[in-house]
């Protein structure tokens, strides 16, 4: 491990910087009931467009999917809910839960969440909807399999409600908590938002002596500011630093969502699973991630 720790603290990291927008919004108060989940999915769920009460979680045409509160796993709180959708996408097929929110006619509001995804196939396996129509969309949870990673939106309506609907259409499991809808002022309207939606590496696994490329995928509400973010990463090693964390400082824009790290691999490198911990920073924002690195002899 000496030697490991040696070489990886040497080695030079190459970085080509594209990310997203930043900024999130204070915390105000919470226009959704029992958004972690705490008092069962029949609390408050169910009720709005196609809900019912007693059947909270409904599917439509063939779906085989599932939704229950898991105690075990849950970011905040005692409970989360617990998705699993066995069905392939398919139109008119789907899994749902909503909840109807009073809202203000054309004021701007803020949707956050926490989620931990499982081999979910494709993005948007997971959706919040916030209208009548289904259009409206502002958190589509992305491909994959990832720990838990905060997600923001924002929408408007014309209407004096708001249906907000969780959605499941497509193959995979999932775990959310804490959703939260809140109003915001005119100027926090205007103020960029970012996530992380996905963080990923290739090829999978890699050899020692080769290279792991790392990329971070953003996601940004509509705005064309610039916004100073730093990101601190750590590499792990049966949960122990493997090298120093060090940090990288970045002014991104809507038009920059991808972020990609060359990490070389010693020859040296023991095999087993690495964890790669990305910590992101802007005003008024905290962000966090991390990626499972299998090293193969």
């Amino acid at each position: 491990m000496s030697c490991l720790i040696g070489q990886l603290a040497r080695a030079t990291f190459s970085f080509i910087v594209a990310m997203a927008s930043s900024l999130a919004f204070p915390a105000e108060q919470n226009l959704l009931k029992n958004g972690g989940f705490e008092q069962g999915l029949g609390t408050a769920w169910g009720i709005g467009q196609y809900g019912d009460p007693n059947k909270p979680w409904w599917n439509s045409g063939s779906c085989s999917s599932r939704a229950d509160v898991s105690g075990q796993i849950h970011h905040g709180g005692k409970a989360s809910l617990h998705i699993i959708n066995s069905s392939p996408r398919a139109p008119n097929v789907f899994g749902t839960t909503v909840q109807r929110i009073a809202i203000q006619p054309g004021q701007q509001y803020k949707i956050t969440l926490w989620a931990k995804g499982r081999e979910l196939v494709s993005k948007g396996a997971i959706n919040i909807i916030v209208d009548s129509a289904w259009n409206i969309r502002p958190i589509m949870l992305p491909s994959g399999t990832y720990e838990w990673q905060k997600f923001e939106g924002t929408f408007k309506l014309p209407t004096p409600t708001a249906d907000i609907r969780i959605l499941s259409e497509d193959r995979g499991e999932a775990w959310i908590d804490d959703i939260s809808v809140t109003s915001l002022t005119s100027t926090e309207s205007t103020t960029p938002s970012l996530s992380i939606t996905s963080m990923s590496y290739r090829p999978d696994p890699v050899a020692r002596g080769g290279e792991a490329k790392i990329t971070v995928d953003y996601a940004a509400a509509g705005s064309d500011l610039s916004t100073p973010v730093e990101e601190e990463w750590t590499l792990m090693f049966n949960d122990r630093p493997v090298m120093p964390s060090f940090r990288r400082e970045f002014e991104v824009r809507k038009d920059h969502y991808r972020h990609e790290i060359s990490l070389p691999i010693p020859t040296a490198a023991d095999p087993g699973t690495y964890t790669m911990k990305l910590q992101v920073t802007a005003s008024k924002w905290n962000g966090h991630s991390q990626v499972s690195i299998h090293v193969k002899e």
